[in-house]
């Protein structure tokens, strides 16, 4: 990774050095991603950007939820096997 000159967060206003990553993909891959990239309207550099903060955003949604699941465990707010099972048996005969 390099460093180049600063970003400016619009939101907060704050500086931030603007940093550079490289990542590898292999001749059939970066066709893909171009070809994605063409039919979103999009560029690859955007795609793959817009694709890396989304699972940023997916992967804390998901590890806030298993807090919050492992917490009302701890509380003792759970469903049983039985009481799953039966749900889902309910949705099946409807």
């Amino acid at each position: 990774m390099t460093t180049e000159p600063k970003l400016i967060d619009r939101r907060s206003g704050k500086t931030y050095p603007k940093v550079v990553m490289e990542v590898r993909f292999t001749p059939d891959q970066l066709e893909r991603l171009s070809q994605l990239a063409a039919h979103a309207g999009t560029d690859t550099e955007r795609l793959v950007k817009d694709a890396a903060l989304r699972l940023l955003d997916e992967e804390e949604h998901f590890r806030a939820a298993v807090r919050e699941g492992i917490a009302a465990a701890d509380r003792g707010e759970f469903v049983t096997h039985e009481e799953v099972w039966a749900n889902v048996e309910k949705i099946l005969r409807s």
